[in-house]
């Protein structure tokens, strides 16, 4: 089985014509130079030398993101009959911005790719956001780090970019396109107790509009767009002035968003009020629209981070689903066990298999509520909880005292203090 190294990228950095040592990237960004003795699931070694120098130090591989291994002296490298050329012309770089903010969107995956990304240079880094949103506090978090990485140049490319996605677009300067994209429809909410949306207090509501407002103006698009997005009160339309599209508040020129509606942005839409600079089907028509020289994807990627990310979410969900198909049939089987004393044993035995399972779900759940919510039963406590019932009543009704003494019936255990199932409907 190949080594499977959590949290690590090794990249090969495109330096001069020859360096022997070896680069080691923190995730405090601090970049170490040196010698990798060493690297595997439980740790990092790397020597790290500074003039005469040298220190072995042991990293958790968490910690670490990148490895890039210096070049091979050429009286070392094998002859190759026909060497492929090293590419020196202009690269991209893309971050997968797909699924919820919160969920499969983290910002700490977003902020690691970002410092990968200023390791491998590129001439471009390019967002693909594929997300419906998600949390607020994961968007402010990357619209922070998008801020501090303003020397780079970054495109979005939404596919679909709903709510938070849709900010995060529109926090970057140049937008293109995908065929067929929406972007938009940023209203605030919170979950309620069943997982349906509530209405944030005005004050909160004006603070969000506020702050998306100044990102979006920061990156030079119209901070009108962003009102639309949020608020069914304004009507907006588009005009032609100084031959070029400016968004207006009320009815005049060509309609853009009625009132009463959210506004949601087409392809064609966002092109044509002046948000995005064109529709691409693919990363060759993006180069032509920002108007690059011939280009190649950089060699240093960001993609595994997130394969690896959303592997461990799919592991996750299996075993939550795994624990908690168990612990029913186990309930099951105890409901259908007879009334003998040896019957009510077994049940009993079959109860505390059931509880072991909805206690491990109830933990997956209070780690992972977001991601459990889209699947839990929410009726599952109330069911516990009739089938321990269930069993009390048939101890006192069918067991002498004596022996009705000599049995411990498990009691279903409570979740955990705050601990809520949100019902995917």
């Amino acid at each position: 089985m190949k080594n499977n190294v959590t949290c690590l990228i090794a990249v090969l950095l495109l330096v001069g014509s020859f360096s022997a040592a070896d680069t080691l990237v923190l995730r405090d960004g601090r970049t170490l130079e040196g010698c990798l003795l060493r690297q595997s699931e439980e740790a990092v070694v790397f020597q790290v030398i500074r003039g005469n120098i040298k220190a072995t130090q042991t990293f958790s591989p968490e910690y670490v993101l990148v490895v890039a291994k210096g070049e091979v002296p050429v009286a070392s490298r094998p002859v190759e009959a026909n060497p492929e050329p090293k590419w020196e012309g202009p690269t991209y770089f893309v971050i997968p911005i797909e699924g919820s903010f919160g969920i499969e969107v983290t910002h700490e995956l977003f902020e690691r790719s970002l410092k990968l990304a200023r390791v491998a240079k590129p001439t471009v880094v390019i967002l693909e956001i594929n997300s419906p949103g998600g949390h607020v506090d994961q968007l402010v978090k990357m619209l922070d780090t998008l801020g501090k990485h303003g020397d780079l140049r970054i495109v979005a490319r939404p596919k679909r970019a709903i709510s938070a996605a849709a900010f995060l677009a529109m926090a970057c300067k140049e937008i293109v396109m995908c065929p067929g994209a929406t972007l938009g429809a940023c209203v605030i909410y919170q979950k309620g107790p069943a997982g349906t949306p509530l209405n944030i207090e005005e004050k909160f509501e004006s603070i969000g509009r506020a702050m998306f407002r100044s990102a979006s103006a920061q990156a030079g698009h119209d901070p009108l767009l962003v009102e639309g997005m949020m608020r069914t009160d304004i009507a907006l339309g588009v005009i032609e002035k100084d031959g070029k599209p400016k968004i207006v508040r009320g009815s005049r020129g060509r309609v853009l968003k009625e009132e009463g509606r959210i506004l949601t942005l087409s392809a064609i839409e966002a092109v044509s009020c002046g948000l995005a600079l064109g529709v691409a089907d693919d990363n060759e028509a993006v180069r032509e629209l920002l108007q690059v020289p011939e280009w190649r994807e950089s060699s240093c990627s960001c993609k595994p981070l997130w394969s690896m990310h959303r592997g461990k979410l799919d592991g996750v969900t299996a075993r939550y689903k795994a624990m908690q198909k168990r612990g029913l049939d186990s309930y099951r089987k105890a409901v259908e066990c007879g009334d003998s004393v040896k019957e009510i044993r077994k049940a009993l035995r079959h109860l505390e298999q059931a509880e072991k399972c909805f206690e491990e779900t109830a933990r997956i759940a209070s780690k992972h509520a977001d991601l459990v919510g889209r699947f839990a039963d929410p009726s599952l406590p109330q069911r516990r909880e009739s089938a321990a019932k269930e069993f009390r009543k048939r101890l006192e009704r069918r067991l002498p005292a004596h022996e009705r003494r000599s049995i411990i019936v498990p009691q279903p255990r409570r979740r955990p203090p705050g601990h809520r199932v949100v019902d995917p409907s």
